[in-house]
């Protein structure tokens, strides 16, 4: 088990060594439950697991006009629980090039905490997930 710990500040994010605690863990949902429900959810943190699909790895960058002199480990990807797929952004580490490593690839599975955004109420309503930490699960 693999586990990628984010502290989102903007856009930017840190890596943080160490493990994730029990108390106050955010409320264990389905895909399914956060979009038929996604006014209740919009900002709140939640935790998902499924399969990953569709990664798409962004390359180590510079960020302009951040303090950060180069970002490591962003990425998008679908993920699926068997209730339905949504799209997740991986901010990535400032300066941390062993956050490539922890990304997971097509096909994980993984456990991710993450603040959920509502970017249209109407319908289809469209989500997106920003990752705040990612266990990927070794399932063998």
């Amino acid at each position: 088990m693999r586990t990628l710990l984010i502290a989102a500040s903007g856009l930017l994010a840190v890596v943080v060594c160490g493990t994730t605690g029990h108390a106050g863990e955010p409320e264990h949902v389905s895909i399914h439950t956060v979009f038929t429900q996604a006014s209740s959810y919009e900002s709140h943190v939640v935790t998902l697991q499924g399969v990953v699909s569709e990664l798409e790895v962004v390359p180590p960058f510079r960020a302009r006009g951040m303090k950060c002199p180069l970002l490591y480990g962003q990425a998008t990807f679908l993920l699926d629980d068997g209730t339905g797929s949504l799209p997740v952004g991986v901010v990535g580490a400032c300066l941390r090039p062993q956050a490539m490593a922890a990304l997971p690839h097509d096909e994980d599975t993984v456990r991710i905490r993450a603040i959920i955004h509502v970017l249209n109420r109407d319908l289809p309503v469209h989500l997106f997930a920003i990752v705040t930490a990612m266990t990927i699960i070794d399932l063998q």
